[in-house]
């Protein structure tokens, strides 16, 4: 898919990885991304809200950002991110979208809610 490509799809990619990317329009109006995804893709492909992984990007104390891949329906708890980060305190809210972007190379968009759908 022309014009879809981000950091991890081409990895995917590389390793001959088979995967299907999953997507919808992207309505201007929503408010979360997240539960966008889950209505359209569960009305497209019938998929279910745990089935589609939202990424939020926090900022560490330390100044550096991490990332965390979660469900949709759940919630990122701060404990378990700093715990996992072996770092000190991660901030909340999100890292700025600028931040964000320029950390992981893609943009911060309705791309990030897209569901894709691996299978090894």
């Amino acid at each position: 898919m022309a014009g879809t490509a981000t950091p991890a799809t081409v990895l995917l990619d590389k390793s001959k990885t088979p995967h299907r990317v999953h997507s919808y329009d992207h309505d201007p109006r929503a408010e979360s991304f997240g539960d966008e995804a889950v209505t359209a893709l569960a009305e497209l492909v019938g998929v279910e809200a745990a089935q589609i992984f939202k990424t939020l990007v926090v900022k560490l104390d330390t100044g550096k950002l991490a990332v965390a891949v979660l469900p949709v329906p759940n919630k990122l708890s701060l404990k378990a991110a700093a715990a996992a980060s072996v770092q000190a305190k991660p901030s909340w809210p999100i890292a700025p979208k600028p931040s964000a972007r320029a950390a992981t190379s893609s943009a911060v968009s309705h791309r990030s809610a897209n569901a894709r759908n691996c299978r090894p």
